[in-house]
């Protein structure tokens, strides 16, 4: 009921009321709830797990990825933060199955292990690294914290990498003990370094052809920049929205951008056209 009556105020009431419940609950730094049968701990004062508290964080990917991920299929989380899809993900893996959580950033991991320790039915392995080639400079910081305050995407909150190393995809089945041989899907979702990781693994792209879903800024998209867009359509990949209807139109992707998506940041599901939804 308190969804539909928030939903039914205009888009600027909406904001006012969301700041309004934001400033309410900052002071909450540590709490555990349960969400969809998953045990978090959140810091309300961050705008990602106040959005998990309020159970409103991506629910349309949440939706799409309950669609797309099965038992025992492997998935790799590339800009896990504090773990706001991956313990969804491992759920619908099963104990068969299991998430590769890669997360570079010292507050945002610490999080993320916080959270998996929570939930220790689920099979979900953490990595403390940097996606890109191993030519690469591991840069000392990005986003990874945003205050509830901000307006994600455009807050410059930077978090330090300190501890993490640079880890090209086709190199994170390795560090798996036994090793997986498959990968059916990727969720990226790393604020402007998504075709730097998704470049590192152009082998693991080929191999296994996983389903990748991944974050656009209609900014930049509309912008006409080099993306991971272009990079997937020519290894063969169709795109879809997270209700899985397929994006029929014009590439390049400048014909993307607010007039279709009037988003900041929105998802897009990429299908490899040997694989069947």
């Amino acid at each position: 009921m308190i969804n539909s009556l928030y939903y039914s105020l205009p888009a600027s009431l909406r904001r006012v009321a969301f700041k309004l419940v934001a400033l309410s609950l900052r002071p909450f730094k540590q709490i555990t709830i349960s969400r969809n049968g998953l045990t978090y701990c959140l810091d309300l004062s961050s705008l990602i797990e106040l959005l998990i508290f309020l159970d409103r964080y991506e629910p349309d990917t949440r939706q799409a990825l309950a669609k797309l991920l099965k038992p025992s299929d492997v998935a790799i989380d590339i800009g896990a933060n504090i773990g706001a899809h991956t313990l969804s993900m491992a759920s619908l893996v099963g104990t068969s199955g299991c998430v590769i959580a890669i997360e570079p950033t010292s507050v945002a991991f610490e999080r993320l292990t916080r959270n998996i320790s929570k939930n220790p039915s689920l099979k979900i392995h953490p990595i403390k690294a940097f996606v890109a080639r191993a030519n690469s400079l591991l840069p000392p910081s990005v986003q990874s914290i945003w205050p509830s305050s901000s307006n994600h995407p455009s807050s410059t909150n930077q978090s330090t990498t300190d501890g993490a190393f640079l880890l090209p995809l086709d190199e994170v089945l390795r560090y798996l003990d036994p090793p997986m041989r498959k990968v059916d899907l990727i969720k990226i979702d790393v604020d402007g370094y998504e075709l730097e990781a998704l470049s590192s693994g152009l082998t693991l792209l080929q191999q296994f052809k996983p389903i990748v879903v991944a974050e656009a800024w209609s900014k930049t998209i509309s912008q006409g920049t080099e993306h991971i867009f272009t990079l997937l359509e020519d290894l063969g990949y169709y795109f879809y929205d997270t209700s899985l209807r397929p994006l029929t139109f014009q590439f390049p992707p400048t014909h993307w951008g607010p007039e279709l998506y009037p988003e900041e940041s929105f998802n897009i599901v990429c299908v490899h056209k040997d694989t069947k939804l």
